[in-house]
């Protein structure tokens, strides 16, 4: 009994070892970036993946991004270092030069922050650098 309880604890282990870095990488795996114009079209509370660059902080933790470096389109987006135990920042320090995708929130029901932003933000719960 003993030695198929090891053998059991084993095998368990091994596999859960290799299921816990699996990830679907199928059909519809990456959300398609949207772009901040498709942004102002989206509903309140709707999901979105942003690529492009912040290019200004305007609190501490309210910043200026535009998904091209011509900055034709801006739009705010809430970033905190943390959220509920859940680190949301990148590891490695960023400036505006530096690409990033953005997952989070569409909120159109919350108070501009200043002249630079319209009545819609992003909530973020992921930034991500890409190479």
């Amino acid at each position: 009994m003993k030695k198929f309880l090891k053998i059991s604890v084993i095998i368990f282990a091994t596999f859960s070892v290799f299921h816990a870095f699996a990830d679907y990488i199928g059909k519809g795996s990456t959300p398609t970036p949207t772009s901040v114009a498709e942004v102002r079209e989206k509903t309140d509370g709707t999901y979105v993946v942003l690529e492009g660059y912040i290019i200004s902080q305007l609190g501490k933790d309210k910043y200026e991004f535009s998904d091209s470096k011509n900055r034709k389109e801006v739009l705010c987006v809430e970033i905190k270092k943390h959220d509920k135990g859940k680190k949301i920042m990148p590891d490695k320090d960023f400036d505006e030069s530096q690409k990033i995708r953005i997952s989070g929130e569409v909120d159109k029901e919350f108070k501009p922050f200043g002249n630079k932003c319209d009545k819609i933000k992003i909530d973020a719960n992921k930034v991500e650098l890409i190479p």
